[in-house]
This record gives structure tokens, C-alpha cells and sequence, in this order.
């Protein structure tokens, strides 16, 4: 099958050798995981009470080698729209731009979710390619109690063939990009426990009595000592004169 003799044995080994060289130049290219960059949530859970907004930090990690030129984020909620959410979304400075339109990314707010696209200043001399993390910052404000997925994604808007995640050097990132996730839990604001709060009134109707009390024993103190001191007086004086 792979030949006879000692050529085809050699042909054999070359082979081997070969599949052996390019696994182990595949495994360095893609990881055990599958991808060598992931877009990420900075936390993996959040809390917050409905209605209050919740600021999410959306990023790369690692930070791309070399620089990005393009980029396209998506957040998404897991399980479709969610009636009266709020979402809005910005992005760095040095991000705020859409290629050959200069100035202002892309920022879309969609039915279940929101996405931030753009490229770096390509008009700049020279161009200045990204290289932190940060991608997008979103601001969600979700207005029941209960638990919420979110997940991330490619923001793509022109089609299948779209190159999103481009390095400065041209290279695409899309095909080796990971995507994660959050959960955001909302949960009641915190409320003051009945028996704490009966507790409480009753502690500030005895101190409110205490005070009274000792108001009233004052007062009748002093009327005690105004009543007494002039008769006093005036016996004394008498048993001086006599």
C-alpha cells in the first residue's frame, strides 16, 4: 500500500514526518480551545435592581498582535428580545471611526441587542492601529426581576463575506475568534424587614416616652422649688426679727 522495498519505506517516513510537522504547526496555530483570540465580557456575572443601568466593558483578549485596523462587536440577548430593556453603546476614542466616512463608528441598537463597529483614523500619517483590549462599552438597563444571558458575537453588516476583525497588517482575525458570555441577575432592591421596622417604632415611641417623662419630672421639680423657696424665706425673716 505505501510501496516496496527501502523507497517505499523512506516515502512512507516522509509522509509520517510531514503529518507529524503540520500538527504540530496547527496546534500552535490553533489551540487546544480552538481560537487564539476570544471577545469577552469584564465580568462573567452582574447584579443590579430593575431599572438600574449596568455598564459592560466588552474586549479582546488577548489584545491583537500588531494592532487592529476594523473591528465589529455584538451584544445579543440569549434568549430574543427583552420588552422595555434599554441598551446603548460607545467605543474608544481611537475606535470612533468607519473607514473612508471618517469620523463616528457604527452604533446600532437592534431588537435583541446592540452593536458597535468601525476602524481606527485611516486617515491619520502615520495610521494608528489599536492595540488595547477595549472594544465597546455597553449600558443596560433591564426593567424586571429574573435572570438574563448575554451573548457575544460578530456585528456583521454586509454579508457573509465580510471581513470584520482586521489586524494592521491585513490579517483576519474572525476565523480564530472566540466569543463569550454574562449573566446579568436583577433582584429587588433591599426592603426593611417588618419585625426590624415594628422593632424600631417601638424603640423610638420609648425614647420619646423616656424624654417625656423625664420633661415632666423636671417640671414638676422646678414648680417643687419655686413653691418652697419664698416660704422659706419668709419664715427665716420672721424668726430674725423676733
Amino acid at each position: 500500500m505505501w510501496g516496496t522495498g527501502y523507497a517505499g519505506r523512506w516515502r512512507s517516513l516522509r509522509v509520517l514526518a510531514g503529518a507529524a510537522v503540520c500538527g504540530h504547526i496547527l496546534a500552535q496555530v490553533f489551540p487546544a480551545e480552538g481560537y487564539l483570540y476570544t471577545l469577552e465580557f469584564e465580568r462573567d456575572a452582574y447584579v443590579a435592581a430593575p431599572g438600574q443601568a449596568l455598564q459592560l466593558k466588552v474586549g479582546i483578549d488577548p489584545a491583537a498582535s500588531g494592532g487592529l485596523f476594523s473591528y465589529g462587536v455584538r451584544l445579543r440577548f440569549g434568549a430574543g428580545p427583552i420588552p422595555g430593556a434599554s441598551l446603548q453603546a460607545a467605543v474608544p476614542l481611537a475606535l470612533d471611526h468607519d473607514g473612508p466616512r471618517g469620523r463616528g463608528a457604527v452604533l446600532q441598537v437592534l431588537a435583541d441587542g446592540a452593536g458597535a463597529k468601525g476602524t481606527v483614523d485611516m486617515f491619520a500619517s502615520p495610521i494608528g492601529y489599536y492595540t488595547e483590549s477595549l472594544l465597546a462599552e455597553f449600558s443596560l438597563t433591564l426593567p424586571a426581576v429574573g435572570e438574563y444571558r448575554l451573548e457575544l458575537d460578530l456585528f456583521n453588516t454586509l454579508g457573509p463575506t465580510e471581513d470584520i476583525f482586521v489586524t494592521g497588517d491585513g490579517t483576519v482575525l474572525d476565523r480564530v475568534l472566540g466569543f463569550g458570555g454574562a449573566t446579568v441577575r436583577v433582584i429587588p432592591e433591599p426592603a426593611v424587614p417588618a419585625a426590624a421596622l415594628g422593632g424600631s417604632i417601638l424603640l423610638l415611641l420609648r425614647c420619646r416616652g423616656v424624654r417625656r417623662l423625664r420633661g415632666l419630672l423636671a417640671n414638676l421639680r422646678r414648680s417643687s422649688q419655686e413653691s418652697v423657696i419664698p416660704k422659706l424665706s419668709e419664715g427665716g425673716q420672721g424668726r430674725l426679727e423676733g
